[in-house]
Formats: C-alpha cells, sequence, structure tokens
C-alpha cells in the first residue's frame, strides 16, 4: 500500500513494505528540458528514505499500517515488533521542501528494553542516471556532506577532500591500501584485483546533520537532538567493457554512480510503559540559497565547497547570486541578466583596469630606455635592476599595474564559477541559441573528439586575441609570446564549461574591448588646422 502526502511543490510517497519514502516528486521543477516533460522525480524504492536500520522488526523487510489523517496534513507509519516495542511515525510538512518527522517508540511490556546500539535513519540515494543528477556531457555533481555537533563547526564536503586526517575524496576511497595502480594516474600500473563496486565511510561523531546531493538538489537529514556518528555510502559506475576476469578492462577511473548515507543512534532504554521520541526535519528540494538559509545550522553550505577561511569569499558569491536574481526580477531572462551583471562588475573594477591601461602605456614609451639599460649593464645584473628601478621611479610606472585587473578579478571569476555551475536558477534557463546555461551549448552532439559544438567559447577566445592587440605591450618577447597562447588555452579550459560562465567572460572581454577603443580615441593626437598666417 502506498499513502501520498502532498503540498504545492512536492509529492511524497510512502510505502507500508518498510514504512520508508519510496518517491518524491517536485512539481515545479521539470525533469528534462523538454517542456512537455514531467517533474524531477526521485526514485527510492531500492532504498526508502527515513527507513530504519538495526532495529529487528523495524526494516524494509517488514510490513507496516501506514495511513493519512481526515485533513490529509499529516501521514502516519506504525508497527508492533515481535518482542513488544511499539512504533508510531508522523509526517508533516513544515515548510515548501522541509518535512518534520517524529518517530515515537514505546515499551508494552512490563520489563526495560533497550533500542538495538548503532540504530539508523536513512536519506535516499542520489544517482547519476537520473537525469537531474547527470549533465549532457555527463560530469558527476554527487556528493555528500556532514556537520559535526556544535556550532561554528565546519562542514566537510567527502566528495573534494574528506575529513581530516583522511583528506581523500570519495573517488579517491575506492583505490585502497595495498593495490597496485592509483586512480587518475596518467601511467597506471596494474590493478591486482578489480576496484570495489560500493565503499562505507563510518563516523561515531556527534553530528548534526548529514545530506546527499547532485549538481541542483539535495536532500538533508538534521535530527533535533543530532545523531551519534552517520555511515555515508558510495556505489560507482561499472563500464559495461568491464569484465571481472579479465584485469586488462578493469577501471582505474572511478565514476560515482550513486550516493547515500544513515544518520546513527545510539542505544536508548525504553522502561516499562515508557517511551521515547525521536524528531529530525528533513529537505528534499532544490539548492536555492534563500530557502536553505532559513534552514538554520549552516545547511545553506552545502551550496559552497571547502573554502576554509574564506569567509569573505561566501560573502561574495552571496552577493553576486543576490544580484543576479535582482536583476532577473526587473528583466526575467538570465542571459541578459548575466550581462548586466557583468557590466556592473566591470564598473565596479573600472578604475583600476585604467589605472592599468595608462601605466602599461608609460611601460610601452619607456620600453626603449629599458632595453637601453639592459644592454649597457648585462653583465652586471645587480646594476641592472637598480637602474631599471631607478627608470621606473622617475617615470612613476608600476611594472606590476598591469597584473593588477586578472588579480583583483580572480576571486569575482572563482565566486562566479562557484555560484553559476550550480545556481538552480539557472537551471533550463535559455538565451539566443542556448537551451540551457547551465550546460554547455551542445549543438550537434556525438562528435568526435570535441563531442559537440559549443559557439560561445569559439567568440570568447576570438573576443581574447582582439584585446590583446588592442592592449599595450612591454616587458620580453617571451612573456608576449606566452600571453599570445593564453587565449588557445582557455579556449580548451572554457569549451566544455556551463554557458552562463562563459557568457560572463566573453562579455568581460567585450566590456574591455569598449573600454580600450575609448582609452585609445581618447589619447589620439588631434590633427590641428593650420592657420591663414601660416598657409
Amino acid at each position: 500500500k502506498t499513502e501520498i502526502l502532498s503540498n504545492d511543490s512536492m509529492v511524497v510517497k510512502v510505502s507500508s513494505w518498510g514504512g520508508g519514502i519510496v518517491g518524491i516528486q517536485l512539481t515545479k521543477y521539470r525533469q528534462t528540458l523538454d517542456r512537455e516533460s514531467g517533474s524531477v522525480e526521485f526514485d527510492f524504492s531500492e532504498c526508502p528514505a527515513l527507513s530504519i536500520t538495526g532495529i529487528p522488526d523495524l526494516s524494509t523487510n517488514n510490513d507496516f499500517e501506514v495511513s493519512i489523517n481526515d485533513s490529509n496534513d499529516a501521514l502516519h507509519v506504525s508497527r508492533t515488533t515481535g518482542n513488544g516495542i511499539g512504533f508510531e511515525r508522523i509526517i508533516r510538512f513544515s515548510g515548501e521542501y522541509t518535512l518534520n518527522v517524529e518517530d515515537t517508540f514505546s515499551n508494552g511490556t512490563d520489563q526495560p528494553m533497550m533500542l538495538s546500539d548503532k540504530n539508523g535513519l536513512v536519506i535516499g540515494p542520489m544517482n547519476i542516471r537520473a537525469s537531474v543528477t547527470a549533465t549532457r556531457e555527463k560530469i558527476s555533481y554527487l556528493g555528500l556532506d556532514t556537520k559535526a555537533a556544535g556550532s561554528g563547526m565546519d562542514v566537510v564536503y567527502w566528495a573534494n577532500k574528506g575529513s581530516p586526517g583522511n583528506e581523500k575524496s570519495l573517488a579517491k576511497r575506492f583505490t585502497v591500501e595495498g593495490m597496485n595502480g592509483i586512480a587518475g594516474c596518467i601511467r597506471r600500473a596494474p590493478l591486482s584485483k578489480p576496484l570495489p563496486r560500493m565503499i562505507e565511510i563510518p563516523n561515531s561523531g556527534d553530528t548534526d546533520w548529514i545530506a546527499a546531493k547532485n549538481k541542483f538538489f539535495v536532500q538533508i537529514l538534521a535530527p533535533e537532538n543530532g545523531g551519534d556518528g552517520f555511515v555515508l555510502r558510495a556505489m560507482r559506475e561499472i563500464p559495461e567493457s568491464e569484465t571481472l576476469n579479465d584485469p586488462a578492462t578493469w577501471n582505474h577511473a572511478v565514476t560515482l554512480q550513486s550516493v547515500w548515507g544513515e544518520m546513527i543512534f545510539k542505544d536508548r532504554v525504553l522502561p516499562p510503559g515508557g517511551s521515547v521520541t525521536r524528531r529530525a526535519t528533513y529537505y528534499v528540494g532544490p539548492k536555492k540559497l534563500a530557502l536553505l538559509k532559513q534552514l538554520g545550522n549552516q545547511q545553506d553550505e552545502v551550496m559552497f565547497r571547502a573554502w576554509k577561511g574564506w569567509g569573505w569569499f561566501r560573502v561574495l558569491c552571496e552577493w553576486l547570486l543576490w544580484t543576479l536574481n535582482a536583476i532577473y526580477s526587473v528583466i526575467p531572462n538570465y542571459g541578459l541578466a548575466i550581462i548586466l551583471l557583468t557590466l556592473i562588475v566591470k564598473i565596479v573594477f573600472w578604475p583600476v583596469t585604467h589605472k592599468s591601461t595608462e601605466s602599461m602605456k608609460k611601460m610601452q614609451k619607456i620600453q626603449p630606455l629599458v632595453t637601453e639599460i639592459k644592454q649597457k649593464y648585462k653583465d652586471k645584473p645587480q646594476k641592472m635592476n637598480q637602474e631599471v628601478m631607478a627608470l621606473y621611479k622617475e617615470h612613476k610606472v608600476n611594472p606590476m599595474a598591469g597584473c593588477l585587473p586578472m588579480l583583483v578579478q580572480i576571486p569575482v571569476f572563482i565566486a562566479l564559477f562557484t555560484v553559476l555551475r550550480s545556481a538552480i536558477e539557472l537551471r533550463f534557463a535559455p538565451f539566443l541559441w542556448i537551451a540551457d546555461l547551465s550546460e554547455p551549448e551542445g549543438l550537434f552532439p556525438g562528435l568526435p573528439i570535441i563531442r559537440s559544438i559549443n559557439i560561445l567559447p569559439v567568440l570568447m577566445t576570438a573576443t581574447m586575441v582582439w584585446q590583446q592587440k588592442l592592449t599595450p605591450t612591454a616587458g620580453d618577447p617571451q612573456q608576449q609570446k606566452m600571453m599570445a597562447f593564453m587565449p588557445v588555452f582557455m579556449l580548451f579550459i572554457f569549451y566544455h564549461m556551463a554557458s552562463a560562465l562563459v557568457l560572463y567572460w566573453t562579455t568581460s572581454q567585450c566590456l574591455s574591448i569598449v573600454q580600450l577603443l575609448m582609452q585609445k580615441r581618447k589619447n589620439a593626437p588631434t590633427l590641428v588646422e593650420p592657420s591663414a598666417q601660416e598657409k
């Protein structure tokens, strides 16, 4: 039997077999680019969310009573175990995407009873096969995050680095000690055995919450009084070419197929006729900063990666996302919003870039003098450096000024990369020929080597070349050759990045070109018409 609890944003399906959530639909988000596709749906039937582990007769192999109340705002789950423990669960909505879960264990006997040690509460698996977790370029964004109990404790991002003392990503944990060969190496030694299909990460520390996430959506389980530990699990994708009996086919690289976990609780004594109630909140929904902030206890940090000590960087990320959404509220197109956001960033940094360009022009003018000094003192490097620095001081030139615009914009670029790569607002957001700003353009998919045609990165490369030709040059020829190679390098890096990020960089380049053209026109010599007497 399946009962359904729903609101305007979610449909929650609870099965009597196991008493857990076997499916969740997010009705405000469509499954695919096709506007006629159904809602995003998480299938937890193989590992029901909120199912109980470690307590006999209360597992996914048992049948529960499931019903919904008359007002359709609460779902009830109940069962009595063979040794007399009564279990009752009430699930209610407490927010658009948040469920309140109240589990009560009661002792119906005249003897004290104990809940099994290390019993757990499960969060459902995030699977790469689902279209909501895998991009068209088949990049996995699956992750597991946890927060230790206590205010101010750091969030651990297990997909990236893991906990202090064992700082391995989830993918690297599949390569166990004693195995020959290391996943990800260019030269790979033969494996002595295939990589394990699944890994487990147990932890006995007090824990406030655990989360499983993909690129745009997240589950967060937060018990009211925290948990006594957790077990995280990850399963790797096994290619069709990998054969158990053929070592030559064993895969070294790991692509995560699914991630999930459970919050662990210590044993509890149930006195005769007594009971214990355990409450938790369970968020299943979009990685939307405004919604996650409402949950409190740093749960919004699932939006970010591990930027320990970079509090200012997180503020920058939040400011950029807030500004992007504010622009969108006025002009409801995220492509135009990104262009206007780029313009705002450019205006903020205009004094720095203007001063840098002027400094580079001065550098260009005195370059012959620098060359002369280098030739004169080529056998005396210390004297040569002193004379060059004196020349810079005389002409009030800062040789590092040319790098300043790039240095000050790097944090903004990284912040935008963090925001735009997984902002739910950009999911399926169209702009001109781009169907989805959160993905590469992906025109004519299936092409060899490049996989698909992406126009925007090519336009970005062209603007970089144009900007370099307009920018005053100074310094040694070797440095100029390296700068000339930069557009090709950036094309390689950006070709399969999200279109939103490439749109930002291309727009930034175009605005730089306009700025350089304006400065060039302003500094151009003015032709004065000769007077009649001079004629």
